[in-house]
C-alpha cells in the first residue's frame, strides 16, 4: 500500500475519531490535515452527469471524475474509526472527561490560528462574518440537551443535521445529535453493531441496521446536498465563507473547555440538562490541571506538525 494512501487513510481515521466527540468536527480535522477542498470537491462530484457513466456502463471513467480511490479511503478510515473509538470515547468520556477535552480544545485553539491564514484579505466584511460564525456556534452549542423518542423518520432528518454540522469546521455532528436527543441511541447501535459482527448476536441485528442505516442514508443525503453548496460559497466567497467557519470553530471553544458544570434546566416544564464552561478552581471534584497541560500542550504540538504540512493544500 502507497504511502499516500496510508496518509489519507489515517486522516480519515482522525476525522471518524473526532466525529464522536461532541465538540470537535471532522470539518477541522479535514482543514488541518489538508484534505478539506479535495473532500468537498470530490462529494460534489457524484452529481447526475458522472453518475450517468456507471448507466452507459463506463466505471473507470466514473470512478475517475468522482476521485473514488480518494473517497474510499478517507470514508474507510472515518468508518472503521468510529467502530473501533466508539467503545474507548464512550468510556473516556465518562472516566476521563478532563483529558479528553484538553486535548481537543489545544487542536480547536491551534487550528484558529492556522485557518486564519486562509482568508487571503481581513477586512470590515471579513470580521462581520466572523462575528456571525460565533454567535451561531455558540447559540448552537449552548442550546440544552435532551433524549427523544426516535423514530425511523426522526433519525433520517438527524442525519441530515448531523452531516451539515459534520462537514462544518466548528460544529460538531456530536454535538448536533446530543442536542436532538439520538447521540445516546446512535453510539449505543454503533457499540452494539460491533458485538453482532464478533459474536453473531443476530436477534439485535434487525433494530440495530434499521437505526444506523436510516440515519447513514440522512447523513449521505445531506453530505452530498451541502457539500456542493459550500464548495460553491467557497470558490465565490472564499474570504468571507472561511471568515464564517473560523467563527463557528472559536464560537465552539466554550463547549470543549475541559472543565464543565452540568446542570438541570427546566423549560416548558420540561427537565433539559445544560453544560456550561467554569474555571478549574470552580470544578466539582479534582481539575487535574497539570495532566490537562500536558495533553493540551501535547495535542497544540500534534496540530502545529499537522498544520505546517498541510494547510497549503485547503487554498
Amino acid at each position: 500500500m502507497k504511502k499516500k494512501t496510508i496518509l489519507l487513510f489515517g486522516k480519515g481515521m482522525l476525522m471518524g475519531a473526532a466525529d464522536l466527540i461532541p465538540g470537535i468536527s471532522g470539518g477541522t480535522i479535514a482543514l488541518i490535515t489538508g484534505i478539506y477542498k479535495n473532500l468537498l470537491d470530490s462529494i460534489d462530484s457524484l452529481n447526475y452527469k458522472n453518475l450517468s457513466l456507471i448507466k452507459n456502463g463506463d466505471l473507470k471513467m466514473f470512478w475517475k471524475k468522482i476521485n473514488g480511490n480518494f473517497l474510499i479511503t478517507v470514508f474507510s478510515g472515518i468508518i472503521l474509526s468510529i467502530l473501533i473509538f466508539s467503545y474507548l470515547i464512550d468510556w473516556l468520556i465518562e472516566n476521563r472527561p478532563i483529558q479528553l477535552w484538553s486535548f481537543f480544545f489545544g487542536v480547536l485553539i491551534t487550528s484558529i490560528f492556522f485557518l486564519k491564514k486562509l482568508v487571503n484579505n481581513w477586512n470590515l466584511f471579513s470580521l462581520v462574518f466572523l462575528v456571525f460564525g460565533i454567535l451561531i456556534s455558540y447559540q448552537l452549542t449552548t442550546f440544552p440537551l435532551k433524549d427523544n423518542d426516535t423514530t425511523l423518520l426522526y433519525l433520517f432528518f438527524c442525519g441530515i443535521a448531523g452531516s451539515i454540522a459534520m462537514i462544518l469546521p466548528g460544529i460538531s455532528g456530536a454535538y448536533i445529535f446530543l442536542i436532538l436527543g439520538v447521540y445516546h441511541t446512535l453510539l449505543s447501535s454503533i457499540k452494539m453493531a460491533t458485538k453482532v459482527w464478533s459474536s453473531f448476536k443476530w436477534d439485535i441485528f434487525y433494530e440495530t441496521f434499521l437505526i444506523l442505516s436510516v440515519t447513514a442514508i440522512g447523513f449521505l443525503i445531506g453530505l452530498r446536498f451541502f457539500a456542493s453548496i459550500l464548495k460553491k460559497l467557497i470558490e465565490k466567497n472564499n474570504d468571507k465563507t472561511m471568515s464564517i467557519l473560523i467563527g463557528l470553530m472559536i464560537g465552539s471553544i466554550q463547549k470543549i473547555w475541559p472543565w464543565q458544570e452540568v446542570v438541570n434546566v427546566n423549560l416548558n416544564n420540561e427537565n433539559l440538562l445544560y453544560s456550561k464552561a467554569i474555571l478549574p478552581y470552580n470544578y466539582n471534584g479534582n481539575p487535574e490541571i497539570l495532566t490537562s497541560l500536558i495533553v493540551m500542550i501535547t495535542a497544540i504540538l500534534l496540530t502545529i506538525f499537522l498544520g505546517s504540512k498541510n494547510l497549503t493544500h485547503n487554498k
